[in-house]
Order: C-alpha cells, then structure tokens, then sequence
C-alpha cells in the first residue's frame, strides 16, 4: 500500500512539474512571439519611411520633368515663331526688291 501511495504522489508531481514546465515554456514561446512582432513592426515602419522618402523624391522629380517639359515647349514655340518670323521678313524684303522697277532692269 505505501508503495502505491509514493508511486500515486510522485505520478502527482510529476503531472503537476510537466505543467509548469508547459506553462513556462508557453510564456518564453510567447515573449519570443512578441519580440518577434515587434521586430517585424519596427522594420515594417523602417521600409514604410524609406518607402515615403522614395515617393516623396520621385514627386519632387516628376515635377522638375514636368517643369523642364513645360519650358522646353516655350522654347521650341519661341523658336518656331522667331523662324516663322524670320521667314516672312525675308519673304517681305524679297517682294520689295522684286516691285523695285530699276533693280530688275539694272541686274537683267
């Protein structure tokens, strides 16, 4: 009978160790869960900040383009215009030199 009772108790305590050691290593897989939350939420806002600085360097780009698309189409319609210019002066200066009476006769 003693020896039912000491193999009763040492089963009880044996049952009862396996549950705090079930119960510690729960808590250490958690702490580890959560640092390792924590580490993924740091990096996550780490790659949202680079990520922002990125868009935010891209926008400022865009702009400048946009900026340098926009002045480089001034230039080329001013440059249009001061040939379209440039022509019709000489077309003008050709019809006076042409109307002159004495300057086709003198060369002919």
């Amino acid at each position: 009978m003693a020896r039912e009772g000491v193999e009763s108790l040492v089963a009880e305590k044996v049952r009862i160790e396996r549950a705090h050691i079930a119960v510690d290593e729960a808590r250490k897989a958690k702490i580890l869960l959560l640092a390792d939350f924590d580490e993924r939420d740091s990096k996550v806002a780490e790659l949202e900040e680079m990520l922002k600085a990125r868009d935010d360097k891209l926008e400022q780009a865009q702009k400048q383009q946009a900026e340098f698309l926009t002045k480089q189409r001034a230039l080329e319609d001013e440059r249009r215009e001061m040939a379209l210019t440039s022509s019709e002066r000489s077309r003008k200066d050709w019809t006076l030199f042409v109307q002159r009476p004495g300057l086709m006769r003198k060369t002919a």
